[in-house]
Parts: structure tokens; sequence; C-alpha cells
């Protein structure tokens, strides 16, 4: 058995959110652009505020996988030598 600091299921869903929510941030924006130039500014506004928690969202995501992967790094370290 393992003593990794850091489970693998937490790296790969951080992972897979620093791939995932560029994406939704790019579609929510360009909805709420989509839906602005049609006039329906509550839409338009209530994606704009979608798409900045999700950019807020991000870059938590990263630096929380910076973090881990910085101790997942130095837990493997200590048994290779």
């Amino acid at each position: 058995m393992t003593d990794n600091p850091v489970p693998r299921w937490a790296l790969l869903i951080l992972t897979a959110g620093t791939l995932l929510l560029p994406i939704v941030l790019a579609v929510l924006w360009g909805m709420s652009t989509l839906l602005g130039g049609l006039q329906d500014a509550a839409a338009s506004r209530c994606l704009q505020y979608l798409g900045m928690a999700c950019g807020a969202l991000w870059a938590v995501d990263l630096v929380v996988l910076v973090i881990l992967q910085a101790i997942h790094s130095l837990g493997d370290s200590d048994r290779g030598e």
C-alpha cells in the first residue's frame, strides 16, 4: 500500500477541471455576447456572472492543482532516495 499524501482521484479531478473550465468559460461568454446582440439583457448579464464565477473557479483550481502537485512530487522524492 502506498502512503501518498495526495490521492490520485483528486489530481485527476483537478486536471480535468483545468482542461474543461476554460471551454465552459468561452461558451458562457460567447452565449452572453450572442444574447446581448439579440437584446436579451437579463440572460446576457446572467451568463456574464456565471462566466465570471467559472473564471474564478478555474483560477482556484489551478492554484490548488499546483500546490497538490508540489506536495505529491515531494512525497515521491522521499521514496526514491
